[in-house]
């Protein structure tokens, strides 16, 4: 069984040869390896609904994308497969959904993880932040000169000026006094 060939009404460049190969690509994703009947009849169907809603929603390079997209995430996860040919996700909600919510939960977590890291780098035990992207860093992990004030009265120390390169060079120690014997 093949699906039906079909014509996009938003995007009259979308060819009908162009759109069988996105629903024979889906189809073949959505198989993968499983030829038992009564797991992948309705495959068919199911692709060319899911290429319906993708040609409703997209257009152009966005159609391509977001196919492309759909594509590797039915590849790689075998749970969105099974839930797409399961009908526990509809077609229209497979297209609307963003890539990371697609991903596999392995790498879901792998991602929170290196998010909850990155910003854990970033705090104070007392959740003042020292570097971010808000703060108009480079977002390297060291501590920017903005906070040397919060820092030095939270730790109960007095604030320094923050010395610089020149100073280095001519010997000054930060505090407008010339290093050496004292």
């Amino acid at each position: 069984r093949s699906a039906p060939r079909l014509t996009s009404p938003r995007d009259p460049s979308l060819v009908p040869e162009a759109r069988q190969r996105i629903i024979d690509k889906i189809d073949t994703a959505l198989r993968k390896k499983d030829t038992d009947p009564a797991v992948v009849g309705h495959v068919p169907a199911l692709a060319a609904e899911v290429e319906a809603a993708l040609s409703t929603l997209y257009t152009g390079k966005d159609y391509a994308a977001k196919a492309r997209s759909l594509l590797f995430n039915i590849a790689k996860n075998e749970d969105l497969r099974l839930a797409v040919i399961r009908r526990n996700l509809s077609a229209e909600e497979l297209v609307k959904a963003d890539p990371r919510d697609l991903a596999p939960d392995q790498l879901k977590k792998k991602r929170a993880a290196y998010k909850e890291a990155y910003f854990a780098l970033r705090q104070v035990s007392d959740g003042t932040h020292i570097v971010g992207w808000s703060a108009g860093t480079s977002g390297k992990l060291e501590f920017s000169h903005k906070y040397d004030n919060q820092l030095a009265c939270a730790s109960g120390s007095e604030p320094t000026a923050p010395s610089t390169a020149a100073d280095s060079a001519s010997g000054s120690d930060g505090n407008g006094e010339e290093g050496g014997g004292g």
